[in-house]
């Protein structure tokens, strides 16, 4: 898969109008997603459904180890095994159900690697607008010590609603 391809496939929830919000934990884990006041944190990803679509965002390896990926289609159709949570209305995403996904988007970021190659991105961000002009900030990273920037290229998810927040939290988000 290349770049381009990847682009299209994030560009398939512009328009989304967005209904419900499924996070996914591993099988057995506590789900302790909304234990930071700041952001929610998911071991494996999320689905976002609107009416007639869905799209997950997880974590995967396509470009480097680890970045975002937007797939159509709900991750109980690729995990082989995990629990999930309907937080639609128990989160911050209820301040967006019934709008529109007005922009959707990568942000690219050079692979902090030794052995990379020189231009060797992989995709770290993803930032929703959605139409009355609220973001949403998702990443492939892990919160560190209290308040401190999170950790990238993570086997991990990150979903922050604030943009002040997501500067704090995510380097490369300016």
């Amino acid at each position: 898969m290349n770049r381009e391809s990847f682009e299209q496939d994030l560009q398939l929830l512009v328009g989304l109008q967005l209904k419900r919000v499924r996070y996914y934990a591993s099988p057995g884990g506590w789900p302790s997603w909304h234990a930071h006041p700041d952001f929610d944190s998911l071991e494996q990803g999320l689905d976002l459904i609107g009416h007639g679509a869905a799209h997950s965002v997880t974590w995967d390896a396509t470009f480097w180890s680890y970045g975002l990926r937007v797939r159509s289609g709900t991750l109980v159709d690729v995990l082989s095994a995990g629990q999930f949570h309907d937080v639609s209305e128990e989160s911050r995403w209820s301040a967006f159900l019934g709008q529109q996904v007005r922009d959707a988007r990568f942000v690219w970021e050079p692979v902090p690697d030794p052995l990379a190659e020189a231009g060797d991105v992989y995709p770290q961000h993803v930032v929703l607008t959605f139409e009355h002009g609220g973001q949403v900030y998702l990443s492939a990273a892990a919160p560190q010590e209290p308040q401190a920037p999170f950790f990238g290229m993570s086997d991990h998810v990150v979903v922050l609603f604030d943009q002040d927040h997501a500067r704090h939290y995510l380097p490369g988000m300016d």
